[in-house]
């Protein structure tokens, strides 16, 4: 009896330094702000859990490293139900100035029911007004999802924002509004340092034939920046003229 117990005292310690070792994605690679944490989903995979409510606010996590360009990508499953006022994001940015740089994939809520909006954008030197806007014909709360967008050769920004513009305010009874994430990857270069061998691949990556046929085309887009003529008064972008 002796024996076994000093096996199954073994096996529960190596299980802890077993545990204990594989440390969760969210606190190996980002620092967090807010109401977020680490858990795992029914298959037991690492997910971060971002939450909003009334008392505290939000939260979000930022990466500890600064990189130059790459593949950037994460798995993320909205918030169900009644959404309206609030905005889930996965982004990269060159700073929180003014003059930053940034690409957004912003989600809008929405009530109950109605499309969720996504909402494409990139400000460049802080200027931007260039938005893409998607409605989505799916339930981006369902399950996990990858988003991908493939982006013309200049960027694109935002100033549509929240729910209908703010017509539709947020209903805090149904607060907390969580947005879980899981899956994240990435192949970029780190600022300061040469670049990994093989990690320009991502740059000839092209989306496979199951890929093409979810790519949001003209029926989803809710507004394209070319056709919107009244917000460049000296003539459209040159990329407009582009296919």
């Amino acid at each position: 009896m002796v024996r076994w117990s000093h096996l199954a005292s073994l096996a529960i310690i190596l299980a802890l330094l077993q545990l204990a070792s594989s440390e969760h994605w969210l606190s190996s690679y980002f620092t967090t702000d807010g109401n977020v944490r680490a858990a795992y989903d029914a298959s037991g995979q690492q997910v971060a859990m971002v939450s909003l409510n009334q008392q505290s606010g939000g939260g979000g996590f930022n990466s500890k490293k600064k990189f130059l360009f790459g593949h950037f990508s994460i798995k993320m499953k909205l918030i169900p139900g009644n959404s309206a006022g609030t905005v889930s994001c996965f982004y990269l940015s060159s700073g929180d100035d003014q003059y930053r740089d940034e690409i957004d994939m912003e989600f809008m809520g929405n009530s109950s029911g109605q499309p969720v909006v996504l909402n494409t954008n990139v400000w460049t030197n802080g200027d931007g007004k260039k938005e893409h806007q998607f409605d989505l014909w799916f339930d981006p709360a369902a399950d996990y999802h990858t988003y991908t967008i493939i982006w013309t050769p200049t960027t694109l920004s935002s100033s549509y924002w929240a729910t209908e513009k703010g017509k539709i305010p947020i209903d805090w009874s149904h607060a907390p509004f969580t947005v879980s994430y899981r899956n994240y990857y990435v192949n970029a270069c780190i600022g300061g340092r040469k670049c990994p061998a093989g990690s320009a691949r991502w740059m000839h990556q092209q989306p496979s034939k199951a890929e093409w046929g979810t790519i949001a085309k003209q029926n989803y887009m809710r507004y394209n920046y070319c056709q919107d003529g009244w917000r460049f008064p000296q003539g459209l972008p040159g990329e407009c003229t582009r296919n």
